[in-house]
């Protein structure tokens, strides 16, 4: 959705304005920021809770023994990497190629990584369902 948002596609642009999609994916991406930051706060609260550990240890247990957890960690590391760059203090600060390579590399990274992370292991080598054949990755 927020990709969407500054795609710039051309009937959007016209229709609602592109400082308008600029400002709705600003507001967006603050509050994925927020919600992936309080879901992650919240999840090591419980599980801390439920161990009756301290933050700080459960935090370690999870990252370095659940699975994927550490990617993840890397990944809302990027994310709020980009929301620091995309600030307008640091975009007045850097040149705008400098800031533009760094958004579009912090950005692409979670995204590739964490489709394939929802699948189930071996989803991508199967066939499709519809037709009975499909791609065989």
């Amino acid at each position: 959705m927020l990709l969407g948002l500054m795609a710039r596609i051309p009937a959007l642009e016209r229709g609602v304005g592109s400082d308008r999609l600029a400002r709705w994916h600003a507001m967006g991406g603050r509050y994925v920021i927020g919600l992936i930051t309080a879901h992650v706060v919240t999840i090591i609260w419980g599980y801390a809770l439920a161990d009756r550990s301290g933050v700080v240890n459960e935090t370690a247990t999870m990252v370095l023994t659940f699975p994927d957890v550490l990617k993840a960690t890397a990944a809302l590391l990027l994310l709020i990497g980009v929301g620091l760059v995309s600030a307008r203090a640091a975009r007045r600060r850097l040149r705008y190629e400098t800031w533009f390579s760094k958004r579009i590399v912090r950005a692409s990274i979670p995204r590739s990584r964490s489709f394939r992370r929802c699948m189930p292991p071996g989803h991508f080598r199967q066939p499709l369902s519809l037709s009975g054949t499909g791609w065989a990755g």
